[in-house]
């Protein structure tokens, strides 16, 4: 008798972002649904000559383009495309095969999942006694423990919780669960929300300890999980609470009189409160009315102070501070309380009542005034992003604030009544209006004709004065704004889309090199730069990397550093401490806000006289003004030849001003000196440019405008002729693409300010892999060095690639890039299947008009559209690529088995052979025969601190981890070696510092773990150490990843991956600064003063504060005042020994930091 054995093959294929529910694999088993199903079988697994088979199939999970091949199968089934828009599709077929023969049957089927699984992440918050922090308790000697605590926990998107776990020097801070009694303290227990209660029966906290709660959501497949822990320190008992003591005192005589202009009066209130819980502060007119003052009526645990108060009227503070009572070893200490109070009485100017006061008489309450112009107006619109550009600058006095508000003319009947919102100008709140005496400028862009209104106010008037005295006290002006269509459209939008993309930049092409001359290195700025000098070429050649080894039709951009001013234009490099509102001939160019930021601009230059105007505003410390310019012609640095003058005039940016009236500027400092140094990144310092300002500029002149006017002869505007040219060639030599600059170079340090201008290179060339790509650039003058900052390569615009699987995770990695031109944003990234069109769904939302976004993960054929256009006229682009996978066999087995299933090698109840559903902690091995799984999870990791920072505040940190692998279900198994196990290290840095993770590099374990021999010890690895780099000082959460994909990447038997993530606080103490305080004398005879010096040098806030005898009261916040930085002062007469302390404090953590130094008073000595 003769036998003949089937082949049955499966072949499955997913869309982005899908999961595989089958696979014939032989590696971690997944539990799945029974009901989702693709199945093709034999009713016999052998068959004699003559013997009918009958195949047949079943499919119950969302497929498409599914085929069944065999003899004689498309004459037997009809269609030869099996229809599964209706599931589950069933079907069979008989056949007789020729004797002596093998026949395979083949089901053929594309997965088919059109959406991004994105996986929920459930959140869970603990509290102690309801807070949101950590809780200290004191240790009762009579309960034995803590006095009665509450541990709570809510969640969000969980499904279940875990039980409430701790951790204490008695668990040897290993986490414990929390005992568990059948007790109503214990509230909804592993239930996403509830409560535990610590109060001696049956459960009490003994000393501190750290709570934590995990909470998990089961709908997601891996399932998800987050956990939060607190703390609560218990100490010792103190001794018996002290009553409570208030005071509150004024820093003013009273009575204070009102000020003529504001009609309010000032006063300094000061309080403290000893040995207090809280505190009431409430301040009332003298008719008992109570009302309301800024700063100071509300509840407060604040103890002390001092208020800065306006007052309209004679007003009593009262300030009540209380301790509740506090029972400590069974001692009932009762409650203290105390309340003060303070009359401080307010009067008119002339010393008579505040109500006697006349204050609508104009001459003697000067009047509020506000007006304004604007430059330019008209404006004109951009036309790729329909904005206008002005500026309106404005003069108020005597008012408290100003609103500032926007109309539009709907109607068009020349009437703007409309109000609406105007981003940059719309200031209707308390939070953002204007003070009332401002003098400044303010920058906006706008898109249609409006009229812009500016009310101020004098609060006093309108709110305690009759109406003539409001009439005195308000006063609105108002401008219009003319908007004009710009005087050529833009041009139409385009728009790239590429696939199997590289970015090479400067840094790749450098360490990529295979020969090189004139480039030098990478800059700061991360530029390649060469050579300087007029018409030397820079070339550096490296090999091209295809993404499948292959090779494509590529287009190549080029993105460079655009510090070349082009004819007919001046290159401007300004920077200002601390504001500054940039004009050039009358046009307003932009803003900066940051000394330490520099900005460029490249306005036209007009034959005859040009007029740089700038307007700079300092907020505080040293005030100074900063600039460099170039063009064709001649160059302009800041020095003593520029105007000033301190006070606005109408005017004053215009060509035509008259400013032979004002002051020349006084040089302060080169740049690169104290106390700017070079902290203008990108400044050059061999130009001589030179911080000016007015001769008092620390401290003193807070807003000065500044003016500097040049003729440019005609010729100038031409240029010399001077170009830098980039080329790019091939393997052979070949030019493949070229690009010119005309213009002027300004000087190769300014790349972190100057654009970065991108251009395409070269179209559609055969680009193989490791390929020789050159890349050359001709300097075009004397200071060019020819700054490139990448290469991008980009296949496919508007036609196909083809991309490769990986035969290991069954998914091909696809590159895409897309550039925009004349465009303001783009849509998201499409995706489409490109035999059916169906979409499937977008995979980039960024909507950035050019991006180079991560990789997808694709395991289909796709088609990719993306649509970039603008809003001024709806115009838009699209461009299409489509990335083609093809389709390629993955598994062949004689034997089905599915997912969850395993064979039996007669140690699990059946026959040798037998086909079963996988055990608890088992899989099939290699040869599909049922196994035991290992169960790896990661340590609770710890860091070491490689070096200390003690200016910047950080650390140099490595991670400590351990991967383990343990027990499962009462078994366990080996972890051979060459497993490649991966790990790595997060650092969740805390919020306060605004910073991202920190990821450490991957890394791979490839040693063995032997299998646990007890259910409860795991097997421990060595220890694994990853670099995380530099980190802040603070409370961080460092976690330990091991087996990184989560679904695992390698086998595991437990299908919960949660412990392959273990997560510990870490506190990096702020490290000690480095700071000083030290006298010019240590040995003094009274009635003598002393010099105090201090330095503090961090690049992060302290708060400090100098005091000591004499008067020495100073303050500064090292943000403001900049690092490295000194001060002192002479203290005044000293009548006996004294301490001078410079106290600084970290507010995130508020650490305290003090030094010290002594000055002894000797006595005098009189000869006798």
């Amino acid at each position: 008798m003769t036998t003949h054995s089937m082949t049955i093959k499966y072949f499955g294929l997913s869309v982005i972002g899908a999961i595989l529910l089958f696979l014939f694999s032989f590696g971690q088993p997944t539990p799945v649904s029974a009901a989702e199903l693709i199945t093709l079988v034999t009713d016999k697994p052998a068959y004699v000559n003559g013997e009918t088979v009958t195949i047949s199939w079943y499919i119950n999970t969302p497929t498409k383009n599914c085929i069944i091949t065999g003899p004689d199968l498309t004459k037997a089934i009809e269609p030869a495309i099996i229809d599964t828009t209706a599931l589950p599709v069933t079907g069979e077929y008989s056949y007789v095969p020729p004797n002596d023969s093998t026949i395979a049957f083949n089901l053929k089927c594309e997965k088919y999942v059109p959406v991004t699984v994105v996986p929920v992440v459930p959140g869970v918050t603990t509290r102690i006694d309801g807070s949101f922090y950590d809780v200290t308790k004191y240790f009762d000697e009579a309960l034995g423990g803590a006095l009665s605590t509450v541990v709570s926990w809510t969640s969000s998107n969980a499904t279940r919780c875990s039980n409430v776990i701790y951790r204490s020097a008695a668990t040897g801070n290993v986490w414990t669960t929390v005992p568990i009694e059948e007790d109503e303290e214990y509230i909804n227990r592993m239930g996403t929300a509830g409560s535990v209660r610590f109060d001696g029966d049956p459960r009490l906290i003994t000393e501190t300890t750290n709570f934590s709660v995990g909470c998990y959501n089961d709908n997601e497949d891996p399932v998800t999980s987050s956990w939060n822990s607190k703390w609560i320190t218990v100490n010792a008992i103190p001794v018996e609470p002290p009553p409570v003591s208030v005071s509150i005192w004024s820093s003013n005589t009273s009575p204070v009189y009102a000020d003529a202009v504001s009609g309010y009066a000032t006063a300094r209130i000061n309080w403290s409160a000893y040995n207090a819980d809280a505190c009431d502060e409430r301040a009332y007119r003298m008719d008992g009315t109570e009302i309301a003052v800024p700063g100071w009526s509300f509840y407060s645990t604040t103890y002390s102070g001092g208020l800065d108060t306006k007052l309209a009227t004679t007003t009593k503070f009262t300030l009540h501070c209380w301790r509740n009572a506090r029972t400590y070893n069974s001692t009932v200490y009762p409650a203290s309380s105390s309340t003060k109070e303070l009359i401080m009485e307010v009067v008119n100017p002339d010393g008579g009542p505040m109500g006697e006061w006349d204050r609508s008489d104009p001459l003697l309450i000067p009047p509020v005034t506000v007006s304004a112009i604007t430059t330019p107006n008209p404006t004109y619109r951009d036309a790729l992003t329909g904005n206008a550009v002005t500026a309106v600058s404005i003069t108020a006095n005597n008012a408290s604030f100003c609103y500032l508000r926007s109309y539009t003319d709907n109607d068009g009947d020349g009437v703007y009544t409309n109000e609406y919102t105007l981003s940059g100008w719309t200031r209707t709140s308390t939070s953002n209006r204007l003070a009332g005496n401002y003098v400044g400028t303010i920058p906006i862009n706008i898109k249609v004709s409006s009229r812009l209104s500016i009310e101020c106010i004098r609060e006093y008037d309108l709110l305690y004065g009759t109406a003539e005295d409001k009439d005195n006290g308000i006063e609105e002006f108002s401008l219009i704004v003319e908007v004009l269509s710009p005087a050529e459209p833009a041009p139409d939008p385009v728009v790239y889309l590429y696939s199997n993309a590289v970015r090479e930049t400067a840094a790749d092409i450098w360490t990529k090199k295979t020969d090189f001359s004139g480039f030098v290195g990478v800059s700061g700025t991360g530029h390649l730069y060469g050579s300087q000098g007029a018409g030397l070429v820079n070339r550096i050649s490296f090999p091209f990397t295809h993404p499948y080894g292959e090779s494509n039709a590529y287009d190549v951009w080029l993105q460079y550093c655009n510090n070349v001013v082009p004819d007919g234009h001046i290159g401007m490099s300004i920077a200002a401490d601390d504001i500054n509102h940039v004009y050039f001939n009358d046009k307003y160019l932009g803003s900066s806000y940051d000394w330490r930021q520099l900005k460029y601009y490249t306005p036209p230059l007009k034959s005859g006289w040009n007029v740089i105007a700038v307007e700079v505003k300092d907020t505080g410390g040293f005030a100074g003004f900063l600039a460099a310019m170039k063009w064709t012609g001649g160059s302009i640095v800041s020095d003593a030849n520029w105007k000033i003058n301190k006070t606005e005039e109408p005017g004053w940016h215009s060509l035509l001003f008259d400013d032979s009236s004002w002051a020349n500027a006084t040089e302060k400092a080169t740049y690169g000196a104290y106390p700017w140094y070079t902290g203008v990144t990108g400044f050059p310092t061999d130009i001589g440019a030179r911080w000016i300002w007015t001769p008092n500029n620390y401290y003193g002149d807070t807003e000065l405008y500044l003016r500097y006017s040049f003729y440019v002869d005609p010729d100038d505007l031409v240029g010399d002729g001077t170009v830098r040219i980039h080329t790019l060639y091939d393997d052979d030599g070949t030019v493949l693409g070229t690009h010119q600059l005309p213009g002027e170079t300004i000087a190769p340090i300014w790349c972190n300010a100057a654009p970065q201008d991108r251009v395409r290179i070269a179209s559609s060339v055969i680009l193989h892999d490791q390929d020789t790509v050159t890349l050359e650039c001709t300097n075009g003058t004397a200071k060019d060095n020819c700054p490139i900052n990448r290469l991008y390569f980009g296949a496919g615009n508007n036609a196909s690639v083809v991309a490769r699987m990986d035969p290991v995770t069954e998914r091909a990695k696809v590159q895409m890039l897309w550039f925009s031109e004349n465009t303001t944003a783009c849509s998201a990234l499409y995706a489409y299947n490109p035999i059916t069109d169906t979409y499937l769904g977008y995979v980039d939302g960024t909507g950035y008009a050019s991006h180079f976004p991560a990789a997808l993960s694709v395991s289909t054929s796709t088609r990719y559209e993306i649509s970039c256009g603008r809003q001024t006229d709806t115009k838009k682009a699209v461009s299409k690529v489509t990335v083609t996978i093809p389709f390629s066999s993955i598994y062949s087995v004689s034997t089905l088995i599915f997912t969850g299933e395993c064979i039996d090698d007669g140690n699990f109840g059946s026959p040798y052979g037998t086909m079963i559903s996988a055990p608890p902690g088992y899989g099939p091995d290699d040869d599909g025969i049922c196994a035991p799984m290992v169960d790896l999870s990661a340590y609770e990791p710890s860091i070491t601190k490689n070096s200390t920072n003690n200016v910047d505040g950080t650390y140099d940190l490595s991670a400590l981890m351990i991967i383990q692998n343990q027990s499962y279900n009462g078994s366990g198994a080996s972890l051979p070696v060459n497993s490649a196990i991966s790990y790595m290290a997060i650092l969740d840095i805390m919020d306060a510092h605004g910073l991202s993770n920190v990821d450490s590099a991957i890394g791979i374990f490839n040693g063995s773990l032997v299998a646990p021999s007890y259910t409860d010890v795991p097997v421990q690895s060595s220890t694994l150490t990853q670099s995380l780099g530099t980190v802040p000082f603070g409370t961080h959460t460092l976690c330990a990843r091991v087996n990184l994909d989560g679904s695992p990447n390698y086998a595991e038997a437990n299908p919960d991956v949660s412990n392959n993530t273990q997560c510990s606080e870490i506190t990096l103490p702020v490290p000690e600064p480095p700071m000083s305080i030290d006298a010019d004398r240590k040995l003094i005879r009274q009635g003598q003063s002393v010099e105090i010096n201090w330095a503090v040098n961090v690049t992060y806030q302290l708060q400090c504060t100098v005091r000591g005898p004499g008067g020495l009261t100073e303050s500064f916040d090292t943000q403001i005042v900049g690092s490295d930085y000194t001060d002192s002062s002479t203290t005044g007469l000293l009548t006996s020994t004294g301490i001078y302390q410079l106290q600084c404090t970290e507010p995130i953590t508020n650490t305290v930091f003090s030094r010290e130094v002594r000055v002894e008073m000797v006595p005098n000595v009189e000869e006798i």
